[in-house]
Protein backbone atom coordinates (compact mmCIF):
# COMPACT_ATOMS: atom_id res chain seq x y z
CA UNK A 1 0.00 0.00 0.00
CA UNK A 2 1.52 3.36 -1.18
CA UNK A 3 0.93 5.37 2.38
CA UNK A 4 1.43 8.96 0.17
CA UNK A 5 -1.58 8.29 -2.02
CA UNK A 6 -4.16 10.55 -1.97
CA UNK A 7 -7.09 7.93 -1.41
CA UNK A 8 -4.64 6.81 1.22
CA UNK A 9 -3.78 10.00 3.09
CA UNK A 10 -7.73 11.22 2.85
CA UNK A 11 -8.88 7.73 5.08
CA UNK A 12 -6.04 8.88 7.25
CA UNK A 13 -7.87 12.32 7.07
CA UNK A 14 -11.06 11.17 8.33
CA UNK A 15 -9.83 9.40 11.37
CA UNK A 16 -8.61 12.98 12.70
CA UNK A 17 -10.71 15.26 14.67
CA UNK A 18 -11.53 18.34 12.66
CA UNK A 19 -10.03 21.50 13.04
CA UNK A 20 -13.03 23.79 14.69
CA UNK A 21 -13.94 27.61 14.05
CA UNK A 22 -16.75 28.82 15.60
CA UNK A 23 -18.36 31.08 12.64
CA UNK A 24 -18.18 28.28 9.94
CA UNK A 25 -19.27 25.35 12.39
CA UNK A 26 -22.19 27.31 14.44
CA UNK A 27 -23.55 29.72 11.80
CA UNK A 28 -21.91 28.17 8.25
CA UNK A 29 -21.62 24.17 8.69
CA UNK A 30 -20.35 22.48 5.90
CA UNK A 31 -22.94 21.41 3.03
CA UNK A 32 -22.62 19.85 -0.13
CA UNK A 33 -19.75 18.62 -2.07
CA UNK A 34 -19.67 18.86 -5.76
CA UNK A 35 -18.50 16.65 -8.16
CA UNK A 36 -16.92 19.39 -10.50
CA UNK A 37 -15.10 22.30 -9.83
CA UNK A 38 -18.16 24.76 -10.67
CA UNK A 39 -21.46 24.35 -8.28
CA UNK A 40 -25.02 25.41 -8.00
CA UNK A 41 -26.71 27.10 -4.91
CA UNK A 42 -29.78 27.72 -3.96
CA UNK A 43 -30.89 30.68 -0.93
CA UNK A 44 -34.47 31.91 -0.64
CA UNK A 45 -35.51 35.32 -0.50
CA UNK A 46 -36.39 36.90 2.72
CA UNK A 47 -39.48 35.65 4.39
CA UNK A 48 -43.18 37.50 5.27
CA UNK A 49 -45.30 36.96 7.85
CA UNK A 50 -48.08 36.89 6.51
CA UNK A 51 -52.07 35.76 7.86
CA UNK A 52 -53.97 33.47 5.78
CA UNK A 53 -57.15 35.64 4.68
CA UNK A 54 -60.81 34.76 5.50
CA UNK A 55 -62.94 33.22 2.83
CA UNK A 56 -66.33 32.40 2.87
CA UNK A 57 -66.10 30.22 -0.07
CA UNK A 58 -62.92 29.40 -2.35
CA UNK A 59 -59.13 29.29 -1.22
CA UNK A 60 -57.00 32.63 -1.93
CA UNK A 61 -54.07 32.01 -4.48
CA UNK A 62 -51.02 33.14 -2.71
CA UNK A 63 -47.11 33.36 -3.89
CA UNK A 64 -44.75 30.89 -2.83
CA UNK A 65 -41.35 32.72 -1.26
CA UNK A 66 -38.73 33.04 -4.04
CA UNK A 67 -35.43 31.95 -4.48
CA UNK A 68 -32.39 32.69 -6.63
CA UNK A 69 -29.90 30.18 -7.82
CA UNK A 70 -25.82 31.40 -8.63
CA UNK A 71 -23.80 28.92 -10.28
CA UNK A 72 -20.02 29.47 -9.16
CA UNK A 73 -16.66 28.14 -8.96
CA UNK A 74 -15.35 28.69 -5.67
CA UNK A 75 -11.40 30.04 -6.02
CA UNK A 76 -9.01 27.50 -4.88
CA UNK A 77 -7.37 27.30 -1.56
CA UNK A 78 -3.91 25.27 -1.84
CA UNK A 79 -1.06 25.18 0.10
CA UNK A 80 2.22 23.41 0.70
CA UNK A 81 5.02 22.20 2.16
CA UNK A 82 8.55 20.47 1.19
CA UNK A 83 10.14 17.90 3.00
CA UNK A 84 13.90 17.02 2.07
CA UNK A 85 15.85 13.83 2.77
CA UNK A 86 18.18 15.63 4.81
CA UNK A 87 15.49 16.75 6.59
CA UNK A 88 14.05 13.50 7.58
CA UNK A 89 17.52 12.50 8.93
CA UNK A 90 17.65 15.18 11.30
CA UNK A 91 15.92 15.17 14.70
CA UNK A 92 12.51 17.05 14.93
CA UNK A 93 10.43 19.10 17.75
CA UNK A 94 10.86 17.34 20.85
CA UNK A 95 12.48 14.30 19.42
CA UNK A 96 14.92 12.98 22.15
CA UNK A 97 18.44 13.40 21.65
CA UNK A 98 19.00 9.74 21.89
CA UNK A 99 15.91 8.75 19.85
CA UNK A 100 16.32 5.65 17.94
CA UNK A 101 13.53 7.09 14.90
CA UNK A 102 14.47 6.29 10.92
CA UNK A 103 14.17 8.79 8.72
CA UNK A 104 11.04 7.07 7.60
CA UNK A 105 9.17 7.36 10.46
CA UNK A 106 10.27 11.22 10.78
CA UNK A 107 8.82 11.31 7.01
CA UNK A 108 5.90 9.84 8.59
CA UNK A 109 5.63 11.94 11.39
CA UNK A 110 6.55 15.31 9.60
CA UNK A 111 3.49 14.34 7.33
CA UNK A 112 0.98 14.63 9.56
CA UNK A 113 2.03 17.59 11.17
CA UNK A 114 2.21 19.32 7.79
CA UNK A 115 -1.59 18.36 7.03
CA UNK A 116 -2.62 19.14 10.45
CA UNK A 117 -1.23 22.30 9.92
CA UNK A 118 -2.24 23.31 6.21
CA UNK A 119 -5.59 22.38 7.35
CA UNK A 120 -5.89 24.75 9.82
CA UNK A 121 -4.74 27.49 7.32
CA UNK A 122 -7.59 26.43 5.46
CA UNK A 123 -9.87 26.28 7.82
CA UNK A 124 -8.94 29.71 8.54
CA UNK A 125 -9.99 31.16 5.53
CA UNK A 126 -13.48 29.60 5.63
CA UNK A 127 -13.69 31.04 9.30
CA UNK A 128 -13.02 34.56 7.51
CA UNK A 129 -15.68 33.88 4.56
CA UNK A 130 -18.04 33.80 7.18
CA UNK A 131 -17.08 36.60 9.37
CA UNK A 132 -17.35 38.95 6.11
CA UNK A 133 -20.95 37.55 4.85
CA UNK A 134 -21.52 39.02 8.43
CA UNK A 135 -20.30 42.42 8.54
CA UNK A 136 -20.24 43.08 4.57
CA UNK A 137 -22.69 40.28 3.34
CA UNK A 138 -19.57 39.94 0.17
CA UNK A 139 -16.34 39.18 0.42
CA UNK A 140 -13.37 39.01 -2.17
CA UNK A 141 -10.25 36.74 -2.59
CA UNK A 142 -7.11 37.38 -4.21
CA UNK A 143 -5.95 34.40 -6.31
CA UNK A 144 -2.41 33.87 -7.23
CA UNK A 145 -1.43 33.16 -10.92
CA UNK A 146 0.66 30.56 -9.63
CA UNK A 147 3.07 29.85 -6.40
CA UNK A 148 5.79 31.43 -8.18
CA UNK A 149 4.34 34.65 -8.67
CA UNK A 150 3.05 38.18 -7.04
CA UNK A 151 0.17 38.75 -9.71
CA UNK A 152 -2.92 38.31 -7.97
CA UNK A 153 -6.79 38.16 -9.62
CA UNK A 154 -9.05 39.33 -7.30
CA UNK A 155 -12.79 36.66 -6.96
CA UNK A 156 -15.51 38.30 -5.33
CA UNK A 157 -18.89 36.76 -4.42
CA UNK A 158 -21.97 38.94 -2.71
CA UNK A 159 -25.28 37.86 -1.15
CA UNK A 160 -27.30 41.56 -1.09
CA UNK A 161 -30.15 39.83 -2.66
CA UNK A 162 -31.95 41.05 -6.04
CA UNK A 163 -32.12 44.29 -7.43
CA UNK A 164 -29.80 45.31 -4.55
CA UNK A 165 -26.27 47.23 -4.91
CA UNK A 166 -25.15 47.60 -1.72
CA UNK A 167 -25.60 45.22 1.89
CA UNK A 168 -29.22 45.16 3.24
CA UNK A 169 -28.11 43.26 6.66
CA UNK A 170 -26.93 46.38 8.54
CA UNK A 171 -28.32 48.53 11.32
CA UNK A 172 -27.36 51.96 12.83
CA UNK A 173 -27.65 52.74 16.23
CA UNK A 174 -28.74 56.12 17.91
CA UNK A 175 -25.76 55.93 20.57
CA UNK A 176 -22.62 53.70 20.90
CA UNK A 177 -22.46 51.75 23.63
CA UNK A 178 -19.43 53.03 25.18
CA UNK A 179 -20.78 56.54 25.09
CA UNK A 180 -23.27 57.77 27.97
CA UNK A 181 -26.68 57.25 27.26
CA UNK A 182 -26.53 54.42 25.39
CA UNK A 183 -28.72 50.99 25.39
CA UNK A 184 -27.20 48.09 24.53
CA UNK A 185 -30.49 46.10 25.61
CA UNK A 186 -32.91 48.23 23.22
CA UNK A 187 -30.48 47.85 20.18
CA UNK A 188 -30.17 44.29 20.65
CA UNK A 189 -33.85 44.15 20.67
CA UNK A 190 -34.32 46.29 17.65
CA UNK A 191 -31.79 44.17 15.80
CA UNK A 192 -33.72 41.08 16.50
CA UNK A 193 -37.10 42.94 15.51
CA UNK A 194 -35.59 43.28 11.65
CA UNK A 195 -35.17 39.72 11.61
CA UNK A 196 -38.74 38.67 13.38
CA UNK A 197 -40.97 40.73 11.18
CA UNK A 198 -39.30 39.12 8.45
CA UNK A 199 -39.75 35.46 9.53
CA UNK A 200 -36.53 35.20 10.73
CA UNK A 201 -34.95 33.81 14.05
CA UNK A 202 -32.87 35.63 16.09
CA UNK A 203 -31.21 33.70 18.83
CA UNK A 204 -27.53 34.62 19.09
CA UNK A 205 -25.67 38.04 19.67
CA UNK A 206 -21.93 37.71 18.81
CA UNK A 207 -19.78 40.45 20.29
CA UNK A 208 -16.51 41.99 19.26
CA UNK A 209 -13.69 42.21 21.99
CA UNK A 210 -14.22 46.29 22.30
CA UNK A 211 -18.67 45.35 21.71
CA UNK A 212 -17.82 43.13 25.02
CA UNK A 213 -16.26 45.57 26.88
CA UNK A 214 -19.07 47.97 26.39
CA UNK A 215 -21.74 45.84 26.77
CA UNK A 216 -20.80 44.14 30.28
CA UNK A 217 -19.82 47.75 31.59
CA UNK A 218 -22.65 49.27 30.40
CA UNK A 219 -24.83 50.49 33.37
CA UNK A 220 -28.53 49.26 32.18
CA UNK A 221 -26.57 46.24 31.65
CA UNK A 222 -25.12 45.80 34.99
CA UNK A 223 -28.33 46.66 36.57
CA UNK A 224 -30.55 43.86 34.19
CA UNK A 225 -27.75 41.36 35.15
CA UNK A 226 -29.00 42.22 38.94
CA UNK A 227 -32.34 41.55 38.45
CA UNK A 228 -32.82 37.97 38.14
CA UNK A 229 -36.46 38.73 36.37
CA UNK A 230 -34.19 39.29 33.55
CA UNK A 231 -31.89 36.48 32.86
CA UNK A 232 -33.26 33.21 31.43
CA UNK A 233 -32.43 30.73 33.75
CA UNK A 234 -29.58 32.07 35.24
CA UNK A 235 -27.13 31.57 32.49
CA UNK A 236 -25.24 34.50 33.06
CA UNK A 237 -21.56 32.65 33.59
CA UNK A 238 -19.08 33.40 31.05
CA UNK A 239 -17.33 30.40 29.98
CA UNK A 240 -15.16 29.43 27.18
CA UNK A 241 -15.87 27.71 24.38
CA UNK A 242 -13.90 24.95 22.88
CA UNK A 243 -13.84 26.78 19.43
CA UNK A 244 -12.56 30.24 20.06
CA UNK A 245 -15.68 32.14 21.71
CA UNK A 246 -16.92 32.69 25.16
CA UNK A 247 -20.67 32.48 26.04
CA UNK A 248 -21.49 35.45 28.42
CA UNK A 249 -25.44 34.02 29.29
CA UNK A 250 -28.51 34.08 28.51
CA UNK A 251 -30.72 37.08 28.41
CA UNK A 252 -34.28 38.72 27.55
CA UNK A 253 -33.85 41.69 25.68
CA UNK A 254 -36.82 43.38 25.67
CA UNK A 255 -38.66 39.82 25.25
CA UNK A 256 -36.25 38.09 22.78
CA UNK A 257 -34.19 35.50 24.39
CA UNK A 258 -30.68 35.62 23.28
CA UNK A 259 -27.01 34.12 24.20
CA UNK A 260 -24.79 36.90 24.25
CA UNK A 261 -21.32 35.17 22.38
CA UNK A 262 -17.74 37.31 22.88
CA UNK A 263 -15.77 36.56 19.60
CA UNK A 264 -11.99 37.78 19.67
CA UNK A 265 -10.74 35.05 17.44
CA UNK A 266 -7.69 36.86 14.94
CA UNK A 267 -6.01 35.98 12.43
CA UNK A 268 -3.33 37.50 10.07
CA UNK A 269 -4.08 39.78 7.62
CA UNK A 270 -1.84 38.81 4.69
CA UNK A 271 -2.43 42.33 2.63
CA UNK A 272 -1.21 44.02 5.63
CA UNK A 273 0.73 41.34 7.91
CA UNK A 274 -1.34 42.31 10.74
CA UNK A 275 -3.40 40.02 13.32
CA UNK A 276 -6.88 41.38 12.88
CA UNK A 277 -10.15 40.33 14.48
CA UNK A 278 -12.92 37.92 12.56
CA UNK A 279 -15.44 39.92 13.95
CA UNK A 280 -14.50 43.81 14.29
CA UNK A 281 -14.09 44.46 18.02
CA UNK A 282 -16.76 47.45 17.76
CA UNK A 283 -19.07 44.91 15.99
CA UNK A 284 -22.33 43.37 16.88
CA UNK A 285 -23.89 40.48 14.96
CA UNK A 286 -27.50 39.55 15.73
CA UNK A 287 -28.01 36.40 14.05
CA UNK A 288 -29.64 31.93 14.59
CA UNK A 289 -27.62 29.24 14.35
CA UNK A 290 -27.40 27.42 10.84
CA UNK A 291 -28.66 30.37 9.20
CA UNK A 292 -26.33 28.91 6.29
CA UNK A 293 -23.81 26.77 4.65
CA UNK A 294 -19.80 25.91 3.31
CA UNK A 295 -20.09 23.85 0.17
CA UNK A 296 -16.81 22.72 -1.65
CA UNK A 297 -16.23 22.24 -5.37
CA UNK A 298 -14.07 19.12 -6.57
CA UNK A 299 -10.39 19.05 -7.22
CA UNK A 300 -8.52 17.66 -9.89
CA UNK A 301 -5.02 16.80 -10.59
CA UNK A 302 -2.76 14.48 -12.05
CA UNK A 303 -1.35 11.73 -9.54
CA UNK A 304 2.53 10.36 -9.25
CA UNK A 305 2.87 8.24 -11.66
CA UNK A 306 0.20 9.08 -13.54
CA UNK A 307 -0.63 10.91 -17.11
CA UNK A 308 -4.70 10.68 -16.79
CA UNK A 309 -6.24 13.36 -14.96
CA UNK A 310 -8.44 11.95 -11.15
CA UNK A 311 -11.05 14.50 -9.74
CA UNK A 312 -11.84 14.44 -5.91
CA UNK A 313 -14.90 15.53 -4.25
CA UNK A 314 -14.55 16.44 -0.85
CA UNK A 315 -13.51 19.16 1.47
CA UNK A 316 -9.83 19.27 1.78
CA UNK A 317 -8.10 16.91 -1.23
CA UNK A 318 -4.14 16.08 -0.10
CA UNK A 319 -1.37 15.80 -3.51
CA UNK A 320 1.58 14.55 -2.57
CA UNK A 321 4.63 14.70 -5.29
CA UNK A 322 8.33 13.91 -5.48
CA UNK A 323 11.08 14.95 -7.01
CA UNK A 324 13.64 12.43 -7.25
CA UNK A 325 16.58 13.70 -8.59
CA UNK A 326 17.08 16.58 -5.83
CA UNK A 327 14.78 13.85 -3.22
CA UNK A 328 12.28 16.70 -2.08
CA UNK A 329 8.88 15.41 -1.25
CA UNK A 330 5.66 17.89 -1.30
CA UNK A 331 2.80 17.61 0.11
CA UNK A 332 0.04 20.13 -0.67
CA UNK A 333 -3.79 20.39 0.14
CA UNK A 334 -6.08 21.84 -1.91
CA UNK A 335 -9.97 22.94 -1.35
CA UNK A 336 -12.66 25.18 -3.04
CA UNK A 337 -14.95 25.78 -0.16
CA UNK A 338 -17.84 28.50 -1.00
CA UNK A 339 -19.70 30.01 2.42
CA UNK A 340 -23.11 31.43 1.65
CA UNK A 341 -26.31 31.66 3.40
CA UNK A 342 -29.54 30.15 3.05
CA UNK A 343 -32.03 33.07 3.47
CA UNK A 344 -30.48 35.84 2.16
CA UNK A 345 -29.92 39.24 4.92
CA UNK A 346 -30.52 36.24 7.78
CA UNK A 347 -28.17 38.19 10.01
CA UNK A 348 -27.60 42.28 11.04
CA UNK A 349 -24.43 43.44 11.64
CA UNK A 350 -23.85 46.99 13.46
CA UNK A 351 -20.85 48.92 14.79
CA UNK A 352 -22.06 49.11 18.40
CA UNK A 353 -18.90 51.12 19.77
CA UNK A 354 -16.26 53.81 18.57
Amino acid sequence: MNLYSTTTILQGMKSQKPTRSFLRDTYFPNGATFASESMIIDYEDEGSEKLAPGMKAGAMNVQRTGFASKELTAPMLAVKRTLTASQANRRVFNESLVSSKTPEQREAALLAKDLDELDKMITRREEWMCAQLFVNNTYTIDQYLNGYSSVKQPWSVNFYGEGNNSNQAVHTIGTKWDASGSDPITDISDMCEILTKRGLAATDVILGADATKAFLRNALVLDLLDNRRFIVANEMNPRELPNGATFIGRINANGHEVDIYSYTAQYMDDSTGTMTYYIPAEGCVVTAKNIGKTAHGAISQYEEGSTELTTYEGARVPHVTVNRQDSIKEIALQSRPLAYPGIINSWVYSQVTT
